[in-house]
C-alpha cells in the first residue's frame, strides 16, 4: 500500500510539473483586457501607495466600482493580495511595477493562476485513483482536463477561474476522503477550500452550497466540520468586502456600486440591475453558452463523453458506492449553468468561449474515468472519443493565442488571428505555433497510449 501511495504521489508530482511547464511556457505578458488590467491596477496600488483604491494607477480599466469617493477594482481581492506579494518580490529584486509591468504581469500570472491550474491537474489525478480508476487512465483523463478544455487557455492569463477551479478539484478530493475515511478533518478542508474558491470567484457559491452532496451518508459530525471548515474564511472574506464597499455583499454583485458617470456596467450587466427578458431571448442564450457561439460543448466536445458518463453513472444501480459523487456533480453543473442563463447577459464578456464555466469542464471531466472499458471493448465509440478528442485539443490550442477576442464568434476567428500575429511577430509567432503542437501532440498520444484495444496480445495485457 505504501509503494502505491507512493507511485501515486510521483505521477501526481509528473502531472503537475508538466502543465506548470507548459502553463508557464504560454503565459501572457500584456494586458489585453479590463480583467488583467484592473487586477494590476490593485496590485499596484496596494504595492507603491498600500491602498486598494485605483484612482491613481496607471493601469486603466472599466471593471471598477466607485465607493466613499473612489475607485476599487471589482475583482475579490484574495488573488490581488497574492499578485501584490509577488510584485513586492519583485520589488527587492528592482523590478518595478510600472516600469517593468510585463515582467511583473508573468510572474503574478505563473505564481497565481499557472500554479494552481497544475496542482489541480494533479488533485484531479487524485480523485480519479481515490475512486479507483487505474493509474494510466487516471492520467489520461487529468491530461484531457488540462490539455483539451478551455483550462488551459485561461491558464496562461491573469484570471480567476483557473484558480478557483483548481481548488474546486481540491476540495472534490478532500470530500471523497471525507466520505471513504469517515472522517471530518478532510471535509473541513474542503469546506475551507471553496469558501476560498468563493473569495476569488463569487460565482462559486454554488459549489459551497451544493458541495454536502458530495459526502452522501457521511456522519452529522463530518457535515458539521465542512460546515465550520467554510465559517472563518467566509467571515474574513465579509469582513474584506465591508471595508471596501460598506456591504458584505461581494462588490461585484452590488449593482449600485456601478452607477457612476461613464460606467459600462450600469444598467443590464450587474446582478441586481438585470431586466427581465423574453423566453426565448433567455433559451438562445442558454443554448449559445453551452453549443452555441461561446458553446461549453462546442469549444470543448470530449465533455460530450463526461455528460455521457455522468448520465450512465446516475442511472446505474443505486448502490453505486461513489453516486454521491456523480450527484454532487450533476446537480452543481445544472444549478452553475442555470444561474449563468439567468444571471448574466454578456457570455462572461470577451472571451474564448466560456471562461465562466472553466469549473465545471474540469468537473465533467471525472466521469471519463469511468468509461475506460468501455471505450476498449467498442470500436465505435472509441473512434467518436479519440475524434472528439483531437478537435477539444485543437480548440484549446488555438485559444491559447488570444483568450480575450472581441469577436462574438471567437472559434472562426482563432485560426486567422494565429496567422496575424505570426505575420506580424514571425519569430514569437512560429515558435508559439511549434511548441502547441509539441504539446497537443504529446497530450493526444499520452491519452492514446493509456487506452490499448482489447485485441491486443496476452503478453501486453499481462505487461500492464
Amino acid at each position: 500500500m505504501a509503494h502505491g501511495r507512493k507511485r501515486r504521489g510521483m505521477v501526481a508530482r509528473r502531472l503537475a510539473l508538466a502543465f506548470f511547464i507548459a502553463a508557464a511556457l504560454f503565459a501572457h505578458a500584456q494586458a489585453s483586457s479590463w480583467n488583467v488590467t484592473s487586477r494590476m491596477a490593485a496590485i499596484e496600488s496596494l504595492v507603491n501607495r498600500g491602498t486598494f483604491a485605483i484612482d491613481a494607477s496607471p493601469f486603466k480599466t472599466g471593471d471598477k466600482y466607485r465607493y466613499a469617493g473612489h475607485y476599487y477594482s471589482d475583482k475579490p481581492p484574495i488573488l490581488t493580495v497574492a499578485g501584490a506579494g509577488v510584485a513586492l518580490a519583485l520589488r527587492v529584486a528592482r523590478v518595478d511595477v510600472v516600469r517593468q509591468a510585463r515582467i511583473v504581469m508573468y510572474a503574478v500570472t505563473v505564481v497565481t493562476v499557472a500554479i494552481p491550474f497544475a496542482l489541480g491537474i494533479a488533485a484531479l489525478f487524485g480523485v480519479l485513483r481515490l475512486l479507483a480508476i487505474e493509474a494510466r487512465w487516471a492520467a489520461a483523463v487529468a491530461t484531457i482536463a488540462g490539455s483539451a478544455t478551455l483550462a488551459f487557455p485561461f491558464a496562461t492569463v491573469l484570471i480567476n477561474h483557473v484558480p478557483a477551479a483548481a481548488l474546486l478539484l481540491g476540495a472534490v478530493y478532500l470530500l471523497t476522503r471525507a466520505r471513504l475515511e469517515a472522517r471530518g478533518t478532510p471535509a473541513a478542508g474542503a469546506g475551507a477550500l471553496l469558501a476560498v474558491a468563493f473569495g476569488i470567484d463569487t460565482s462559486f457559491v454554488i459549489f459551497i452550497l451544493v458541495a454536502p452532496l458530495a459526502l452522501g451518508r457521511a456522519s452529522v459530525r463530518t457535515y458539521l466540520a465542512y460546515v465550520a471548515g467554510t465559517l472563518p474564511v467566509l467571515a474574513v472574506i465579509a469582513a474584506s468586502d465591508l471595508a471596501l464597499s460598506g456591504n458584505i455583499r461581494p462588490p461585484d454583485t452590488n449593482a449600485p456600486l456601478f452607477d457612476w458617470p461613464g460606467s459600462e456596467f450600469a444598467q443590464g450587466y450587474i446582478i441586481g440591475s438585470l431586466t427581465p427578458r423574453p423566453l426565448g431571448s433567455v433559451l438562445l442564450y442558454g443554448f449559445n453558452m453551452l453549443a452555441g457561439i461561446r458553446g461549453l460543448f462546442l469549444y470543448s466536445p470530449i465533455l460530450i463523453f463526461g455528460l455521457y458518463a455522468l448520465v450512465r453513472r446516475l442511472r446505474a444501480s443505486p448502490a453505486d458506492p461513489h453516486r454521491s459523487l456523480y450527484l454532487f456533480i450533476a446537480a452543481a453543473t445544472t444549478l452553475y449553468v442555470a444561474s449563468a442563463v439567468v444571471a448574466t447577459t454578456d457570455y462572461g464578456g470577451y472571451a474564448y468561449g466560456m471562461r465562466r464555466f472553466v469549473g465545471i469542464a474540469m468537473l465533467l471531466c471525472i466521469p471519463l474515468g469511468t468509461l475506460r472499458e468501455d471505450l476498449r471493448a467498442n470500436p465505435a465509440l472509441r473512434f467518436g472519443f479519440f475524434g472528439l478528442l483531437a478537435a477539444s485539443t485543437v480548440f484549446a490550442l488555438i485559444g491559447v493565442n488570444d483568450p480575450f477576442p472581441a469577436q462574438p464568434f471567437p472559434l472562426l476567428t482563432a485560426v486567422p488571428g494565429i496567422v496575424r500575429f505570426t505575420l506580424a511577430h514571425r519569430v514569437h509567432g512560429v515558435l508559439n505555433i511549434a511548441g502547441l503542437l509539441l504539446f497537443g501532440t504529446f497530450a493526444y498520444a499520452s491519452v492514446l497510449r493509456s487506452l490499448p484495444a482489447t485485441h491486443l496480445t496476452p503478453r501486453f495485457e499481462t505487461r500492464e
